[in-house]
C-alpha cells in the first residue's frame, strides 16, 4: 500500500501543538532539576587569583554560564510558559502563576536547603518580586530579549561576584 496516507483529523493535529509545548516545557523543569543546582561551574575549585592582567578570561569562565543561565531562564519561563498561560487564562492569572513556577520550581528550590524555612522567605520575596518585573515587563514591552539581558546580567552580578569571591 505504498502511497496511501492514513487520514489524519485535525483536530488530533491541533491537541498535538498544544500539548507540545507543554511536553517541552516539563523537560525543561526536568533539565533545571538536575543542571540548575550544579551551575556554579567554577565554585568548586580553590585556586589563588592570577595577577590583574591574567583575569580578563576568568570574567568570561565566570560571567558567561551565568549570563547564559538567565537567557535560558527567560526564555523558558516567559518566552514559552508566560505567552502561553497568558493566552489561556489572560495577563494578571497567566503572569502570576508563571512567576510562581520560575519562584518555587526546581530552580530556585535550592534556596530551602539546609535552612529553616521561614528564613528563605526574604529570598523567595526578592525572587517573587524580580520576576514579577520581568514578566510584566516582558508582557508590555513583547521583548523578550530586553528580560533577558537583565537576568543575565543580574545573575553576573549576584551569582558571578560571588563565585569571584570565593
Amino acid at each position: 500500500m505504498e502511497g496511501t496516507r492514513l487520514p489524519v483529523r485535525k483536530e488530533a493535529l491541533a491537541d498535538i501543538r498544544a500539548t507540545g509545548g507543554l511536553r517541552l516545557l516539563l523537560i525543561f523543569f526536568a533539565l533545571e532539576g538536575v543542571i540548575g543546582p550544579r551551575l556554579s561551574l567554577f565554585s568548586w575549585i580553590h585556586l589563588p587569583l592570577p595577577p590583574v592582567w591574567l583575569r580578563v578570561p576568568i570574567l568570561w569562565t565566570v560571567f558567561l554560564p551565568y549570563l547564559l543561565w538567565g537567557f535560558y531562564q527567560e526564555v523558558v519561563y516567559r518566552g514559552i510558559l508566560q505567552t502561553e498561560l497568558v493566552r489561556r487564562w489572560g495577563s494578571l492569572l497567566g503572569i502570576l502563576v508563571s512567576n510562581l513556577l520560575f519562584t518555587f520550581g526546581p530552580l530556585h528550590f535550592y534556596h530551602f536547603s539546609g535552612r529553616v524555612p521561614w528564613l528563605a522567605l526574604p529570598v523567595f520575596t526578592g525572587i517573587f518580586l524580580t520576576g514579577l518585573f520581568f514578566g510584566v515587563l516582558f508582557r508590555r514591552s513583547g521583548n523578550l530579549a530586553i528580560v533577558c539581558v537583565l537576568h543575565g546580567l543580574g545573575n553576573c552580578y549576584i551569582d558571578g561576584l560571588g563565585t569571584l569571591g570565593r
